[in-house]
């Protein structure tokens, strides 16, 4: 089974999202490696920032310098007009390119915010309402639940439409391989349930912003590529940009991505999927400083079109989301900013607005490991330590204090595997020479024997309030975890083996049991799965509820993931 985890938006989920912690991501940004000095390319109108500023941006950026490691360009912006722009790395380790602030890369859901923009533009033209249900111009899509699915739920993440990049990589879809929009619409045709009814909850999915480029293209007969280059780039002057729907298309200074490798090396990630909307857009730091600096000037759109992207998502009960329109408002050091992330294949992206300050950050990387979120913040810190408030004790890059040591045995007590429905999947605690490590990447530092900080993650907490339970807190929320019960009987392992088909996936997995250990035979590399309780498996990546009649025999599973929520198998006799 495969699980699309190159899809998660990971600046979006190191703020929001409940797996922020337990993604495993590569947090060993350099590869093992000692970083060498690099010929990083020279600053763009250095002289508008203080030398000390300067001198602090390049200190945040000092793990992505040296010839010999990918690397991320650097924007700092006022009002949309460029105060420093730099690239730290290289742009291609076979060619010996180094990363420039021309350099072009791929921004990842980054790219929502000028879907969006699109999309709001045609409103205003007429061509279509951001209260359309989607089956009027996407008529393939199943009515699903009691609630129609408008344009608006899409914008705001309300629809609760499964995400499709997991949907097409359960069949088996990797990365490198070519997927289309038709692919894409088809996953999404297949499903015969949504994770929540539309409006009652906000779960990101990138499903809504594909499914908004097809919507564009069918009430224009244009793509979105061509809109928004005829509707925004053009108009702002952003020539090296673009929304890249052909994986044979040249792109003239691009960078490679890059994700680290097993030995201490890097590794090409790059992608050949097809779909726009939800990502695609292949842009510069300098040419995110036109489309910043149309949130001032409003050239495009006008105040409208600006309104519109800002205004944040409401829920049919009343509560008001974070997420407006393809950005996210938020706050740092007592500061509003609006953002968005972006991560796919081996590109991270980020730009964050200080709309009060009428500066932005954008930090562009074409390395896996990169979390362009976190240096945003540190460059914001840079640059306008004057007017945020007090820096607070774990800040991002800064390692925390030391807790009191734990001996073998109070550590031990929490090692294991963990569950949790918002998770989407089992979290292992498990021990190294230093204490615990969470999924193989979080290193813990007690602060007493139950309560813990993550290192990698400032502002993180994991606790044990009991024997079975951990309680993960983090920036914007939290969840609760359950311990694995322990193993099955030899009746419970024989009465789940077997074959289930998936309609909705259009996939056929195999349950396989050798002994006491269980295996899941998917789309993917064969996976363990661990015993939660009585009627319910999980693997790293998600839980089947065990499903059967009357009699208690075995007739299904129900599959809970990351954003995919609800998908049945049906036991194959």
């Amino acid at each position: 089974m495969s699980y699309h985890r190159a899809a998660v938006d990971l600046a979006y989920a190191a703020r929001m999202s409940a797996r922020a912690l337990v993604l495993p991501l590569a947090l060993a940004a350099c590869g093992g490696q000692t970083p060498t000095p690099s010929p990083t390319s020279p600053p763009v109108a250095a002289s508008e920032l203080p030398a000390a500023t300067r001198a602090a941006i390049d200190a945040a950026m000092a793990g992505h310098t040296g010839s010999d490691r990918p690397g991320c360009a650097v924007a700092v912006l006022r009002a949309g007009e460029l105060r420093f722009a730099r690239g730290y790395g290289m742009a291609d380790l076979e060619r010996g390119v180094a990363i420039a602030p021309d350099t072009v890369f791929d921004i990842g859901s980054t790219s929502k915010q000028f879907t969006a923009a699109v999309v709001v533009l045609l409103a205003q033209d007429g061509a279509l309402s951001l209260d359309d249900d989607v089956r009027r111009w996407l008529p393939e899509l199943p009515a699903l639940g009691a609630t129609p699915i408008t344009l608006r739920h899409l914008l705001h993440h309300t629809s609760g439409i499964r995400d499709y990049t997991g949907l097409l990589a359960m069949r088996g879809a990797h990365d490198e391989d070519v997927t289309t929009a038709a692919d894409a619409v088809a996953a999404l045709a297949r499903q015969r349930g949504l994770e929540f009814e539309p409006g009652t909850q906000h779960g990101y999915s990138n499903s809504g912003y594909f499914l908004l480029s097809q919507v564009v293209e069918r009430a224009t007969g244009r793509t979105l590529t061509k809109l928004a280059a005829e509707r925004i780039f053009a108009p702002l002057g952003m020539t090296r940009t673009h929304v890249h729907d052909d994986h044979g298309l040249l792109v003239p200074g691009r960078a490679i991505g890059y994700a680290p490798g097993d030995h201490g090396d890097w590794r090409i990630a790059m992608s050949n999927w097809e779909q726009t909307g939800d990502g695609a857009v292949m842009t510069t730091v300098e040419d995110l400083a036109r489309w910043d600096g149309n949130f001032y000037a409003a050239k495009v759109g006008g105040p409208a079109l600006l309104d519109e992207l800002s205004r944040r998502g409401v829920l049919a009960d009343g509560t008001t989301l974070d997420y407006a329109a393809g950005l996210m408002h938020g706050s740092h050091r007592g500061q509003a900013t609006v953002g968005h992330g972006g991560a796919w294949a081996g590109y991270r992206a980020e730009l964050l607005r200080f709309p009060e300050q009428r500066t932005s950050i954008a930090v562009l990387c074409n390395t896996a490991s990169a979390e362009p979120s976190f240096d945003a913040l540190a460059i914001g810190d840079a640059v306008l330590g004057d007017v945020l408030d007090p820096e607070p004790a774990a800040a991002p890059g800064k390692a925390p204090p030391a807790g009191p040591e734990l001996d073998d045995a109070a550590l031990d007590v929490w090692v294991g595997a963990y569950w949790s429905q918002q998770a989407g999947g089992v979290v292992t605690v498990s021990r190294d020479a230093a204490g615990l490590v969470v999924d193989g990447a979080f290193h813990l530092i007690a602060e007493d024997a139950r309560r813990f900080r993550v290192v990698e993650r400032p502002g993180m907490f994991v606790t044990f309030p009991t024997d079975g339970q951990m309680h993960i807190e983090f920036v914007g929320g939290s969840f609760d975890l359950v311990r694995a019960a322990g193993t099955w009987t030899a009746a419970q392992r024989a009465a789940a083996a077997g074959r289930y088909r998936s309609d909705e996936l259009d996939v056929t997995w195999t349950i396989t049991v050798d002994g006491e250990q269980m295996r899941l035979a998917g789309s993917g590399p064969d996976e363990d799965l661990t015993p939660i309780s009585a009627d319910l498996l999980a693997t790293a990546g998600g839980a089947f509820h065990v499903e059967r009649d009357a009699r208690g025999a075995v007739t299904g599973l129900r599959l809970d993931a990351d954003r995919l929520r609800g998908i049945t198998f049906t036991k194959q006799r």
